[in-house]
C-alpha cells in the first residue's frame, strides 16, 4: 500500500521526511471551545521525487511509488498574523469550503523559525513535531501537472447497469448498525442472519484522533463479500481499509470529487485490487430495492458526496433510515423541512449543522438518532448546538434530559464496559433484542452493544 498507509508500530519503517513538499489544504475546521481556533490538515508530496520522477511514470507506477504525507496547523481564527497558507486557509473557509485546490511549495525546518506543524508519515501513526520556514504557492504551470496527478479524470463514470448491479447485490436488508470505529463512520446494511451486506463508509480515527480507534475491534466482516459504498473522500471515511485491507478488494461505489494525494493513492489500491465504480455526472438519485443513492448539491467534500437513504421495505415507502455521511441534510436532494424518519445518522459526527431543519422521528419509542464520534476527539464533537437542534425535533437526549425514559439518540463513543464498544442498533424494531452477527462473534466483532 506504500508507507503512508502501513499501520503502526510494527510495520513502519524509519521514515526520511523531505525538506521541501507540495501540498494542497485537505480540510480545516474551527475547534476550540467557542471555535476560536482552526485545525488545518494539508495533504503533501515529496517536491524532490515529484520533480524527479512525475512525467516520466506511467500513472499506476506514479500512484504505486510516490511518497504522501499530512501535516496539520493549529492557528487562532483571529489572528492577523497571516502566511500564505494562513490565508489560504481563512479565504477557503470564507468562500464556503468550494474544495478549490491550489497547491504550494513549502519548506520545513527543525528549528522554531515560524509556523508550528505537526508532520505525519502515516495515517494511523504518530506525529513529529516540524517547523514551516516558508510557503507559497507554486505556479500554473506546476498548479495542473500537481492536480493532474492526482485526480479521477483517468478513470470513467461508472454505467447505469454497473451501479444498478452493485445496489441488487445488496439484497434483503433486515437492519441497519453504526459501528464503533472511534473518530470517523462506518454503517453496516444487514442482512437477517446479521451479515453485513453493503459498508456504507469504512472509515477510523486518523492522526492524532487515531487513538479513538477500539482495540477490541480486531476484523469486520466479509462473510458474505460486502461492497463499499463511500460518503466522500475524507480519510475518516475510509480508513478502515488501512486497518484491514481486505476492503480494498471489494467494489466500491464513490463521487467524483477533487482529489488529494492521499485520496487518490487509496483509489488507486482499490483499483488494483478491487473494483472503482465513479458516480456518474448528472445522476441525482438512483434507487434499487430498500436503498437509494443521491448526489449531494454541495460545493465542498462534504455536501457534495453521496447520501443514502434505506427503507424497512423493498417499496420505498416504509421507515426510512437516513445515512448522510458529513452531507449536511440542506445539501441532500430528497430532504425537505420538516421531513420524517425512522431514523438517522447525525451528519459529520454531530458537527454543528447549517441547516436550521433537521428530521423527525416516526416512532416514539425505537427511532434513533446516532452520533457516530470517538470520545475525546480534537473536532469536539458533537457540538451542543447540533444536539439541541436534534432534542428539540423530537430526538429525545438523555444528555439534556437525564434519565429520560424514551431516550432516541445514541453515541458510538459509549462503550459497553465489557466488549469495550459502541456498535448501535440504528433501526429497525430492536423489540427482540440486539441483533446477533452471523459468525456468533467467532470472525468479527460487529455485535450491537446499544
Amino acid at each position: 500500500m506504500g508507507d503512508f498507509f502501513l499501520k503502526p508500530p510494527s510495520d513502519l519503517p524509519e521514515q526520511v521526511i523531505p525538506d521541501i513538499v507540495y501540498a494542497s489544504l485537505d480540510t480545516a475546521e474551527l475547534i476550540g471551545g467557542e471555535g476560536t481556533e482552526i485545525l488545518a490538515v494539508w495533504d503533501a508530496v515529496d517536491a524532490a521525487w515529484f520533480d524527479e520522477n512525475c512525467a516520466h511514470l506511467a500513472k499506476g507506477e506514479f500512484l504505486d511509488q510516490v511518497p504522501i504525507f499530512q501535516f496539520e496547523i493549529r492557528l487562532n481564527a483571529w489572528t492577523t498574523d497571516l502566511t500564505a497558507l494562513r490565508r489560504h486557509v481563512q479565504s477557503t473557509m470564507e468562500a464556503g469550503y468550494d474544495d478549490s485546490i491550489v497547491w504550494f511549495r513549502v519548506e520545513f525546518g527543525p528549528q522554531p523559525v515560524e509556523t508550528p506543524a505537526t508532520f505525519y508519515s502515516s495515517l494511523l501513526g504518530p506525529g513529529t513535531a516540524r517547523f514551516i520556514n516558508s510557503a507559497r504557492s507554486t505556479g500554473s504551470k506546476k498548479q495542473n501537472q500537481l492536480t493532474q496527478a492526482f485526480s479521477l479524470d483517468d478513470i470513467a463514470d461508472a454505467s447505469m447497469a454497473e451501479i444498478e448491479d452493485f445496489l441488487d447485490a445488496i439484497g434483503s436488508i433486515s437492519h441497519v448498525l453504526a459501528y464503533d470505529v472511534g473518530q470517523g463512520a462506518s454503517i453496516g446494511l444487514c442482512d437477517s442472519t446479521g451479515a453485513v451486506r453493503l459498508y456504507s463508509d469504512v472509515g477510523a480515527g486518523t492522526r492524532r484522533n487515531r487513538g479513538t480507534f477500539p482495540n477490541s475491534l480486531k476484523s469486520f466482516c466479509f462473510g458474505e463479500s460486502p461492497n463499499v459504498l463511500l460518503s466522500h473522500w475524507d480519510s475518516d471515511h475510509w480508513a478502515a481499509a488501512v486497518i484491514d485491507p481486505r476492503f480494498t478488494t471489494r467494489s466500491w461505489l464513490v463521487p467524483r470529487q477533487k482529489m488529494r494525494p492521499s485520496h487518490r493513492k487509496m483509489a488507486h489500491e482499490i483499483t488494483k485490487n478491487g473494483r472503482l465504480l465513479v458516480w456518474p455526472s448528472g445522476t441525482p438519485a438512483i434507487k434499487r430495492g430498500q436503498a437509494q443513492v443521491e448526489n449531494c448539491t454541495g460545493r465542498d467534500r462534504n455536501g457534495s458526496g453521496l447520501a443514502v437513504t434505506v427503507w424497512r421495505d423493498a417499496g420505498g415507502s416504509v421507515d426510512p433510515v437516513l445515512i448522510p455521511g458529513d452531507a449536511d441534510y440542506s445539501k441532500i436532494p430528497s430532504f425537505t423541512t420538516g421531513a420524517s424518519y425512522f431514523s438517522t445518522v447525525v451528519p459529520h459526527h454531530g458537527a454543528k449543522l447549517v441547516s436550521a431543519h433537521v428530521p423527525r422521528p416516526t416512532d416514539t419509542l425505537f427511532s434513533r438518532a446516532t452520533y457516530s464520534f470517538g470520545l475525546g476527539n480534537t473536532h469536539r464533537h458533537p457540538h451542543a448546538s447540533t444536539v439541541s437542534v436534534h432534542h428539540g425535533a423530537g430526538w429525545t437526549d438523555a444528555t439534556i434530559v437525564p434519565g429520560a425514559t424514551t431516550e432516541l439518540c445514541r453515541r458510538t463513543a459509549d462503550r459497553c464496559p465489557t466488549r469495550h464498544l459502541g456498535h448501535t442498533l440504528v433501526a429497525w424494531n430492536p423489540a427482540a433484542g440486539l441483533p446477533a452477527t452471523a459468525c456468533a462473534g467467532l470472525t468479527c466483532q460487529l455485535g450491537a452493544t446499544q
